[in-house]
C-alpha cells in the first residue's frame, strides 16, 4: 500500500516536472522565434532605409539634370526652332517627375505599413500557437 502511494506521488512529481520543463522550453522557443522575427523585420526596415536614401539621391540627381537641361534650352534665342518647346517640355517633365515622386511615396508607405502589419500579425500568431501548445500540455494527465 505504501509502495503504491509512493509510486503515485513519484509519478505526480515526475508529471509536474515534465509539464514545467515542457512549458519552459516552449516559452524559450517562443521568445527565440519572436526575437528572430523582430530581427528580420528590423533588417528589412534598415534595408528599406538604405534603399529610400538611394532613391532620394537618384531623384535629386534627376532634378539637377532637368534644371541643367532647362537652362540649356533657355539660352537659345527666341526666334529659333526651339521657341516654345521648353515651356511645353517643362509641363510634361514636371508632371512625370511629380508622378514618379508620388509613386515612390506610395511604395514607401506601403512597404512601411506591410512591415509593421507583418510584425504584429506574426507576434499574434506565435502567441496563439504557443498558448494552444501550453493548453494541450496542461491537458496531459501525468
Amino acid at each position: 500500500m505504501e509502495n503504491t502511494k509512493l509510486a503515485s506521488k513519484k509519478e505526480t512529481i515526475n508529471g509536474i516536472a515534465f509539464k514545467e520543463t515542457v512549458g519552459g522550453i516552449a516559452g524559450l522557443a517562443m521568445d527565440n522565434y519572436l526575437n528572430g522575427v523582430k530581427f528580420s523585420i528590423s533588417m528589412w526596415e534598415d534595408y528599406s532605409k538604405v534603399f529610400n536614401s538611394q532613391v532620394d539621391h537618384l531623384l535629386n540627381l534627376q532634378q539637377e539634370y532637368i534644371k541643367a537641361g532647362k537652362g540649356f534650352y533657355e539660352k537659345f534665342p527666341a526666334p529659333t526652332l526651339w521657341n516654345g518647346i521648353p515651356s511645353a517640355l517643362d509641363n510634361h517633365v514636371d508632371s512625370s517627375v511629380d508622378s514618379q515622386k508620388d509613386y515612390v511615396e506610395s511604395v514607401r508607405s506601403a512597404s512601411d505599413k506591410f512591415a509593421k502589419e507583418t510584425l504584429k500579425l506574426t507576434q499574434k500568431n506565435v502567441k496563439e500557437a504557443f498558448s494552444l501548445f501550453d493548453y494541450y500540455v496542461n491537458l496531459l494527465k501525468l
